[in-house]
């Protein structure tokens, strides 16, 4: 497995000057800027805990303005996720891995498998061979299996990250050699989404004891252009958790637009594993 260094990704990268890669940058500040006065001052942080152990207890700022649930997502694997204002629950440890993007919270681990990064990308609504191609231009480092319009772009190699929130420009991409520039260089050779600018995938982590696990979303703003960028997201929010948000703010807005989740369909892992 093998980890990037944000600081790497922002650098400046075979003579390409600032100048011509702002826009997709700054696209994507004020997207967070966006979604941060879509939310308000609410936050959700997010747990996945691993084995029997118990859920940690949260201690809220503020005892009248708190939400949470907690419930299983896969085997052997729950998911807290924990809304409050002003605050972020940091409660990673051992066998608990935490995240929450808005405050780059990423912290704690499990010696199970299940790490803050990814080996796949899910497409829930395919119709066509972008991610074949994909899969293709990167040989046999990548396979593409699929469960009806469900396509899964799976990576033999975790693609790791020590930040919440990682973004890098697509010109910079075939100029670098970590795994996840040469993800983003083969959207760029093979122009997979041929008339689509922005695509949003989510990514996740597949292990033999849990099985498919999102634990984020890959974005892709102004694919097949010069100034296009992509955008990981660490976040758990399309895992399917069957638990019920309780607590004072449990009908708060933000949590009746939660997305929908995302069940993974019959899809094998198409590697071996040890």
């Amino acid at each position: 497995m093998t980890g990037i260094a944000d600081e790497k990704l922002e650098g400046q990268v075979g003579g390409h000057t600032e100048a011509t890669s702002m826009r997709p940058a700054l696209a994507f500040q004020l997207g967070a800027v966006v979604r941060f006065f879509a939310m308000g001052d609410w936050c959700i942080a997010e747990h996945f805990i691993v084995g029997p152990r118990a859920a940690p207890v949260p201690t809220w700022t503020d005892p009248k303005s708190w939400a949470m649930r907690v419930g299983p997502i896969a085997p052997g694997l729950q998911l807290m996720q924990t809304m409050e204002k002003w605050s972020c629950q940091r409660l990673a440890g051992e066998g608990v891995l935490g995240m929450c993007s808005a405050h780059d919270y990423l912290a704690g681990g499990s010696n199970l498998g299940l790490v803050a990064g990814w080996n796949y990308l899910l497409d829930v609504s395919s119709d066509g061979d972008a991610l074949e191609n994909v899969a293709r231009d990167l040989d046999t480092k990548a396979r593409v299996v699929s469960h009806g319009r469900q396509r899964a772009l799976c990576i033999r190699e975790a693609i790791l990250f020590n930040r919440a929130r990682c973004s890098m420009k697509l010109g910079a991409a075939t100029f670098l050699d970590d795994p996840l520039s040469k993800v983003a260089a083969s959207f760029v050779r093979t122009a997979g989404y041929r008339n689509v600018r922005d695509v949003s995938l989510i990514c996740g982590m597949w292990t033999p004891e849990h099985g498919f696990v999102h634990t984020g979303e890959v974005r892709f703003s102004s694919l097949g252009s010069s100034d296009g960028a992509v955008e990981w997201v660490a976040t758990g929010r399309h895992n399917v958790i069957d638990a019920a948000w309780h607590g004072p703010r449990a009908g708060h807005l933000s949590l009746q637009t939660h997305p929908q989740p995302v069940r993974v369909g019959a899809i094998r892992w198409p590697f071996q594993h040890r």
